[in-house]
């Protein structure tokens, strides 16, 4: 083997590693937590509600009367007040006001859709922040974050192409840069993704992270 290629070697070993760890330190991300009494005010919001179906079902079968109508709007009423509570006390409480465009991660290469994997993680020093356009032609293709690469098995695909991990922008889900951060957290738990792409009309400007809106949360703590 010749020198360059015992320097090519030992580049990739050392970008593999790096790599590694940036797995151990992306899978360390923490979640927004409800306040005190948000379990309270859900229980009640769903007990409300059903309290007040049964009082309309016994109403509607001719077995109430004046006691289950009151009973049943009494019961509606809580249930609305519960909701409304538990959303204020929700998760979600800390992102009021905060936007999408705040938060997001501004697209940081775009890469040929030939590019291998090995190639793309010995070349950039791949984080959870990280956002790769793949390219053909001057055409997008798809993206490419770098949670998705933490997730692949180096030593099995380095030899994969990024179309190949990329996804596809005819049906990926995005948000646009005036959406709220809270609404893209809710977006990304309906998908279960870490991460989300951000447009600006029909331009791809970058990516937004769970870790990131986190991030801001806690911050504003």
């Amino acid at each position: 083997m010749t020198a360059d290629g015992v320097a090519t070697r030992r580049e990739h070993t050392e970008a593999a590693h790096q790599f590694s760890q940036a797995k151990n330190q992306d899978r360390s991300q923490c979640d927004l937590m409800p306040a005190p009494f948000w379990s309270v005010a859900k229980v009640l919001h769903w007990a409300g509600y059903g309290t007040s179906g049964l009082c309309l079902l016994l109403v509607m079968t001719g077995g109430g009367g004046l006691l289950e109508i009151s009973a049943g709007a009494a019961a509606a009423f809580v249930g609305a007040a519960a909701g409304a509570l538990a959303e204020r006390l929700g998760p979600n409480r800390l992102l009021r006001g905060i936007r999408v465009k705040e938060v997001l991660t501004p697209t940081c290469l775009t890469v040929p859709y030939y590019t291998r994997l090995g190639d793309l993680i010995a070349k950039h020093s791949v984080t959870s922040r990280c956002c790769f356009v793949v390219a053909r032609d001057g055409h997008v293709l798809g993206v490419l974050n770098g949670g998705d690469l933490t997730s692949v098995e180096l030593r099995r695909h380095s030899d994969d192409t990024v179309e190949w991990h990329m996804h596809p922008v005819d049906w990926i889900e995005a948000v646009d840069i005036a959406d709220d951060a809270a609404e893209a957290l809710d977006w990304m738990k309906r998908y279960r993704r870490t991460s989300l792409p951000v447009l600006h009309g029909n331009r791809l400007i970058g990516m937004v992270t769970k870790e990131r809106i986190v991030e801001a949360a806690f911050h504003r703590l």
